[in-house]
């Protein structure tokens, strides 16, 4: 409902998956600060379904006004409300996570932010066989998410 509501393209905004795996740190996720351009497209509203926010995050989520589902949906079922937001969007945005599995798999539009050492299956071109739909776009340097940021507002 709420979703529905909005004007503007929206799009989820997904910057980093489960802490606790073990390739999250390095080679799945981005400092929420590098999304700060994106926050100020006019043009577009983002959505956040991320589960775990740190504060600083929260902090920054609220100066740009981006709303934040993840603390209340799926509590009963696995993905049930994610896919129902899913089916509400223009798009996703998201690190290499289980989100861009499954917004693919829907057929939603879905960029991808790849690390230097993402995961095999993204391959290194400019798709893949398993998701040739997505719009992969790849840091040229290691920790460096300036490049891949510009390349997605240009998308936008």
């Amino acid at each position: 409902e709420i979703i529905s509501s909005f004007t503007k393209k929206t799009y989820i905004l997904n910057w980093k998956g489960n802490p606790n795996n073990p390739h999250e740190k390095h080679n799945r996720m981005m400092n929420l600060i590098n999304a700060i351009p994106l926050f100020k497209l006019n043009s577009i509203n983002f959505i956040v379904i991320t589960k775990t926010i740190t504060k600083q995050e929260k902090k920054i989520l609220k100066r740009y006004k981006i709303p934040c589902y993840g603390n209340i949906i799926d509590k009963d079922k696995a993905f049930y409300d994610t896919i129902s937001i899913l089916r509400n969007v223009e798009g996703v945005i998201s690190t290499d996570t289980s989100l861009p599995h499954l917004s693919l798999s829907l057929g939603i539009k879905t960029f991808v932010l790849l690390t230097v050492g993402c995961e095999w299956r993204w391959t290194q071109d400019k798709t893949t066989n398993w998701y040739p739909e997505a719009i992969l776009i790849r840091q040229n340097k290691i920790f460096n998410w300036e490049e891949p940021i510009k390349k997605l507002i240009n998308f936008l």
